[in-house]
């Protein structure tokens, strides 16, 4: 069956693609798309809404007016995504998802991995504004992202995190780069910087002279942080005070680590 040629093309960011075919228009894109064109279509749309419901994103046909059909596509939630979410609720970190896809497919998301809230319906371009806004708030934020819409969000952010699989762009713009596509690797970062703090709030109290092995094995065991077993996926991560350190570091030091206040 030969395809008709498309003329009169053009990509609407955070909506879909229009063009004309055989002189009719045709559509295909998001709900809001077939709102912006007064489509309509009843039976259709409700099947849309019910796939966003199970956390699909529907996406609309429609030809000279008319709603022709509707399909749905789902990014698959990796393993790991809920317990990276519940590792990053723990250390008292508030997550939020962004995204493009509509209310009902973002709180299905939310359902199933257990961010705090969501933004949906995010445009590509908006996302660096959100990040100011949630800055603007009082709030210290980190951005992990992969794609080229990211790369302004990432820039913006007080700490741009990038997934290793992204796209250059996204990379080139973040303060991290995660070699591995797993958010996981987000809650590690962060343990990992909080050792560094350590180290460097102990240097405020020691000179390097004092450093000696045997306290540098105590500031070693003070804090440390079991890594992923890849064999099993077994993860545990802990911080810890060794009461060895106590008598060497000053107690207001020992305090301020005991409450995670390390900064």
């Amino acid at each position: 069956m030969p395809l008709s040629p498309v003329e009169d093309f053009q990509q609407i960011p955070g909506q879909g693609i229009v063009g004309r075919v055989d002189g009719e228009m045709c559509l295909a894109g998001n709900r809001r798309m077939m709102d912006a064109h007064n489509i309509t279509g009843g039976e259709l749309l409700r099947s849309g809404e019910t796939l966003a419901a199970e956390g699909k994103t529907p996406l609309f046909f429609a030809r000279a007016g008319k709603l022709m059909g509707v399909i749905a596509v789902a990014d698959v939630v990796k393993p790991t995504s809920a317990q990276a979410i519940q590792e990053l609720s723990g250390l008292g970190i508030e997550v939020v998802m962004f995204t493009g896809d509509n209310a009902k497919t973002a709180q299905a998301i939310q359902r199933q991995v257990g961010v705090d809230r969501v933004v949906a319906e995010v445009f590509p371009q908006d996302k660096e504004k959100e990040i100011r806004r949630l800055q603007d708030s009082g709030k210290k934020v980190a951005m992990v992202g992969d794609g080229i819409n990211d790369a302004p969000a990432l820039a913006r952010a007080d700490v741009g995190i990038a997934i290793g699989a992204g796209t250059d762009v996204a990379i080139e713009s973040a303060d991290i780069v995660l070699m591995k596509s797993d958010l996981l690797d987000v809650s590690t970062a962060i343990q990992l910087s909080n050792i560094e703090r350590f180290i460097s709030k102990v240097h405020e109290y020691l000179d390097m002279d004092e450093l000696t092995p045997a306290v540098l094995n105590d500031m070693v065991k003070a804090v440390y942080v079991h890594m992923p077993d890849t064999s099993n996926g077994h993860r545990e991560q802990q911080i810890d005070i060794s009461y060895d350190l106590v008598g060497i570091l000053p107690a207001s030091l020992l305090n301020d680590l005991q409450n995670g206040e390390t900064a």
